[in-house]
């Protein structure tokens, strides 16, 4: 197992500084800069003015002096100072927007596994019955329709019909708990669907294909109650493609979080990388793409690990 992590250690070291490098090549080749933004919203400048601020905020250097005081910092966990001429850091305004989706992903999972395991068991179950039916034209609903079309749709029946609006001014959980659910369960609940949906259709089909192995025949002749059976033997052979899948809808969720909080006027990672490329906030945007890219390889890390877990049969030497 020890030997297994250092690898893994080792090659995410690798991955990451490669998407260093990616992301310093794609943001720096977007035309433009953050003083030209700032130059179109505050109209004519003097020249002298834009070079001043070009240098004051690093930009006068060239490409690999701008990559290589970035990269220094990171072993410091220091990654570097937003251009938007308001002093606050990437650190801190990571920092303010990650609990904020973090907390998005976590309930909707929560939606989406106690709605996808029960179903997906029960489906396979009672396989070609109405209930089977059901389940399945329930899952076909949430992957036909997109989550950003379900929370326009739900937004403007809500608003039209029974004029309501979800609250204004973002509060964290620990500032005001009953105004912070209010304005998560609505995307929590429509993403936990979305994410349901496919996670039920995978646990069916795999539930499905472990009951007709063999050693699930001879748990049954032995006497063991269908309980049993489920949780002991079947489901845990199942659980493993779940994980699986799992764990990349997970990271989905934050990745693809833009549209939904800006539906709910949340202020999360997505939102706030959308505007770092607007605005050109260089620094911004890499530790945003250096954040995602560490949580993909932490959470597939934890995956493969947790095969180990579910099927004792799976070591890692």
């Amino acid at each position: 197992m020890s030997a297994f992590l250092i690898r893994r250690c080792f090659w995410s070291v690798i991955v990451l500084w490669l998407v260093t490098i990616l992301t310093f090549l794609l943001v720096h080749s977007l035309p433009g800069d953050v003083v030209m933004v700032k130059l179109a919203e505050a109209g004519g400048i003097p020249p002298a003015r834009l070079d001043e601020a070009r240098a004051k905020l690093g930009l006068d250097k060239s490409k690999f002096q701008q990559y290589a005081t970035w990269v220094s910092g990171l072993p410091r966990g220091d990654l570097g100072e937003s251009l938007m001429f308001d002093g606050q850091s990437v650190q801190s305004r990571l920092l303010k927007s990650i609990p904020v989706t973090l907390e998005n992903a976590l309930l909707a999972s929560i939606v989406g596994l106690a709605i996808s395991i029960p179903l997906g068991v029960l489906s396979a179950v009672k396989q070609d019955t109405w209930i089977d039916n059901a389940a399945r034209l329930f899952t076909i609903g949430g992957v036909a329709f997109p989550s950003f079309w379900v929370g326009t749709v739900v937004i403007v029946l809500l608003s039209r019909q029974f004029n309501y609006f979800p609250p204004t001014g973002y509060a964290y959980f620990w500032q005001d708990p009953l105004k912070n659910l209010q304005q998560h369960y609505l995307p929590a609940l429509i993403l936990g669907y979305a994410l349901s949906s496919t996670l039920t259709r995978l646990l069916r089909s795999q539930v499905l294909e472990v009951l007709r192995q063999d050693y699930v025949r001879t748990a049954r002749s032995k006497g063991l109650e269908d309980t049993t059976v489920m949780t002991r033997h079947v489901l845990r052979n199942a659980l493993i493609p779940f994980v699986t899948l799992f764990g990349g809808r997970f990271v989905a969720l934050i990745e693809g979080s833009l549209i939904m909080e800006i539906l709910f006027g949340l202020p999360g990672t997505g939102g706030l990388t959308y505007q770092s490329v607007i605005t050109r906030d260089y620094t911004q945007v890499q530790g945003n793409v250096l954040f995602f890219a560490t949580l993909v390889i932490a959470v597939n890390l934890i995956i493969d690990l947790s095969y180990a877990v579910i099927d004792p049969r799976i070591r890692y030497t």
